[in-house]
Order: structure tokens, then sequence, then C-alpha cells
């Protein structure tokens, strides 16, 4: 990743809300000789190991690792309720410092027949946030400010819950191009219908289009497997979402098996301030094994991914398909779909 673009997902950083500000119980931090937990390399992959008799109790969703200004600054967030300061000596200088310039590493737990790793976890460079653990650890300040906040619970978000910043622009940037081509806007779905995203079925150059919008804004790390037939998670630094993409390829595989040889574009539109940050990785992956095209509604230095608007020039001209004569099926097909999320 280059370094523009790496300059542009620290900078965004400081727009996260951190976790701790919504909390119900203190944050333990453990140091990581109690409990064994120390940086470590297995086949290039760098993280940390666990071992011993007690292992940490670890949430993958909830799970990262936290520098603060320097490589000698690691903590290891093994769930929103437990975090491990990690001090290593001089003989792992060289592998803090290629943790610290990594963006996602690996938890390796060690049992007494097997090594299990974990992979994906976040890194993240945060020195206010580790701040606010050494200071709110065993503070009594913890109760009182959780006593002022009982007056204020019907506007407080639920335990382990942050209020992510959400971009409504998508909706206008959809409009404009579907205008700009003359196409029809069917139908547009939102959360408050049951579907986990807003998302719209269209017609543009009588193609059928399905568009999922993620307006979430921040540093996301995209993760498209399926352990035990679960939707992926994508996750941020405090906080974690189901797949768009894997809620696209699903509303697409539905309207396939409703209509014969229906020909059907699905793409997942972000939000300007919505980064993926592995998307070089994932760009193979989306394409190929989902059938969905990741877009963006404006350029951002940094990304490879293209807007909507140069994603669809790039498209293959089709003349055979008209699916704008089959527009009531389509409909049709979209509010079964819609009953069904």
């Amino acid at each position: 990743m280059d370094a523009a673009k790496i300059e542009a997902i620290e900078a965004l950083m400081s727009d996260y809300i951190p976790l701790l500000s919504c909390r119900e119980t203190p944050i333990s931090v453990l140091d990581g000789n109690d409990v064994n937990l120390d940086v470590y390399e297995n086949d290039r992959d760098i993280g940390v190991l666990s071992q011993g008799p007690e292992p940490l109790e670890y949430i993958k969703e909830e799970a990262a690792f936290i520098f603060g200004e320097s490589p000698d600054d690691l903590f290891f967030r093994a769930n929103f309720s437990t975090t491990v300061k990690i001090d290593c000596g001089e003989d792992k200088k060289s592998l803090l410092e290629r943790l610290f310039n990594a963006h996602a590493a690996t938890l390796f737990i060690c049992t007494p027949h097997e090594l299990k790793t974990e992979e994906g976890i976040p890194v993240f460079h945060d020195a206010g946030e580790l701040q606010m653990f050494l200071t709110q650890n065993g503070d009594d300040d913890c109760e009182k400010e959780e006593d002022a906040d009982e007056d204020d619970d019907e506007n407080s978000p639920p335990v382990g819950l942050v209020r992510r910043p959400y971009d409504d622009g998508i909706d206008a940037y959809v409009d404009a191009i579907i205008a700009a081509r003359n196409g029809q806007l069917l139908a547009r779905h939102g959360t408050n219908e049951s579907a986990t995203f807003k998302y719209d079925v269209a017609i543009i150059d009588k193609l059928c289009y399905v568009i999922v919008h993620n307006g979430e804004e921040g540093d996301w790390l995209a993760d498209e497997e399926t352990p035990h037939n679960d939707s992926p998670l994508w996750f941020s630094e405090y906080d974690h979402m189901p797949s768009p993409v894997y809620f696209a390829d699903n509303c697409r595989n539905y309207l396939l098996g409703k209509i014969n040889d229906l020909q059907v574009v699905t793409m997942v539109v972000n939000a300007e301030k919505c980064f993926i940050i592995n998307e070089d990785e994932m760009l193979g992956i989306w394409e190929e094994k989902c059938n969905v095209k990741v877009v963006r509604t404006k350029s951002v230095e940094g990304s490879v991914l293209p807007t909507m608007d140069d994603c669809i020039n790039s498209l293959p001209a089709r003349p055979e398909a008209n699916e704008d004569t089959r527009a009531d099926a389509i409909r049709k097909a979209d509010q079964d779909l819609i009953s069904t999320l």
C-alpha cells in the first residue's frame, strides 16, 4: 500500500468515536508477561502468541492491535473489555516494527496439541485511545461518568456498539447517474424494511442493476469468508458489520432464480469517506467469486476503486439485453426478495 493511502487512513483515524465513550464496564489492562502473550512470527505471518492454561477470551469482531506513537507502545485488545500491554525485549524489536507497519496481523493460540491461527486482525495507531485505556483502568471516575449518563440512556448506543458516521449522499449520487442515462429506479429499500443495507433495483442502459449503498464511513478491513455458513464480516477499529458485498450477491442470486435469462449488474457503492484498507487484495475476490463490482461515489487518492459512473462506462455493450421490457417482473421478484431479508 502506497504512502499516500497510509497517510489518508491515519488521518481518518481521528473521525472514530471511541468505544470507551459508551462503555458500561471499565476496561481491564493486563500485563503481557502475566498472561503469556508475546510478539510472534510463523511462516512470515506476524502477530502475537497466546499460550498457557488459561488463554485470553478472544472475540474476533472486537479484536485489534493498537499502537501508540511508536512501535514500543503496543496493546492487544482481545475483546472490548480486555486489553493487554505487550512489552518486548531487544530481540523482538524487528518483529515489533514489522507489526507496527502492518495493516492486519495474526493471533497465534498455542494449545497442547496444535497451533491455531486467527488471521485478519486489524492494526491501528491511536495514541489518544491508548491514553484513555491507561487513565480509565481502575479509575473511580468510571462510575461517576456512568452515573452521569444514566439520564441519557435512551440516547446512548447499546453496549459494544458505536454510532458510526454515515454518509446519506449515495442516494442523490445514484439518482443522478440513473437520470443521466435515462434509466428507471424500480425500487429503493431502506434498512427499516428489514434489509441489512439500503439498496436499489434499477434499469440502466437496458440492464437490471442491484445497487447496495454502503454509507459507513471510516477504515474497514473486508472479509468475504463465510465460516460456519454465517455472513462474512467487515471490521473497523471499534466495530464490525455484515459484508455489503455478500448482501449484494445474495440479492442478485435471488433475482436470477426468479427470472429466467435475467442479466444483473451488482454493485456496492461506497461513500467518499469509506476506506477499505485491503481493497487491493479483495478486488479479484469481489469480481470473480462474488460477482460484485465495488465502487465509490467519488475518486479518492490512494484507492483503486472506480466511481460507479466510471465502472458503468467500462462495461462491455450488451445489445441483446432489454430488461426494461421485464420491469414489472423485476419489481415483483424484488418485492418477494425484500420479504425474505
